[in-house]
């Protein structure tokens, strides 16, 4: 009768680490699928961020030379990206629309300034993160 009952502990015992094995492989599992996908998310946000500030900036070159031009596209390229601007005059304000394009990331903005006649001065209507012009 003991040899069973030692052939029925070995049995469990031999059970007992197959099962807690195989939990700590999934476990190990897991962790690491969720630190690479956590560093995929990661660079993902770097690229869109990236993207968003050469989109800005290029707004911001737009916005220097939007008073004195008629319609107008200019294209610029940096090590980060490239960016398209397109500027055209309404009267006494101008429509701006910026494409910015890093990695695998596109940024659209729209912009809409009024000038005064009277004076240098600018206010800005609108900007605004847009999908399609």
């Amino acid at each position: 009768m003991k040899t069973i009952a030692a052939q029925q502990n070995g049995f469990i015992l031999l059970l007992s680490v197959i099962i807690i094995g195989a939990i700590g492989a999934t476990l190990a599992l897991y962790l690491f699928l969720t630190g690479a996908l956590s560093g995929r998310a990661s660079l993902d946000l770097t690229g869109a961020l990236e993207t968003r500030y050469l989109a800005d900036g290029c707004a911001e070159q737009a916005l220097l030379t939007a008073e004195d031009c008629s319609t107008q596209t200019i294209t610029t390229t940096t090590p980060q990206g490239s960016c398209t601007y397109t500027i055209t005059p309404n009267g006494g304000s101008r429509t701006i629309q910026v494409t910015a394009t890093s990695q695998n990331f596109t940024k659209r903005l729209a912009l809409t300034v009024n000038f005064s006649t009277s004076s240098t001065t600018s206010s800005t209507v609108s900007w605004q993160e847009v999908t399609h012009f």
